[in-house]
């Protein structure tokens, strides 16, 4: 799992993407994923929010890509 944060000043790092179609993913606010993976639990889980866009999507890979050489 990848968090998302609404803190878009936080957002430094060269895997840091903010995404551009945050509307249409269902987010409140503008937001960013940080790609380092983190673990939860099911039950850790609070809420559903949405789906992030295919274009949103294809950046956060590359990103995540770059953050583990692969």
């Amino acid at each position: 799992m990848l968090p998302i944060s609404t803190k878009i000043e936080r957002a430094k790092c060269k895997t840091d993407c903010v995404l551009h179609d945050w509307r249409e993913a269902g987010l409140r606010k503008a937001s960013y994923v940080k790609c380092n993976p983190i673990t939860l639990k099911q039950n850790e889980l609070v809420e559903y929010v949405g789906r992030i866009t295919d274009a949103d999507l294809a950046d956060v890979l590359e990103r995540f890509r770059q953050a583990f050489s692969f």
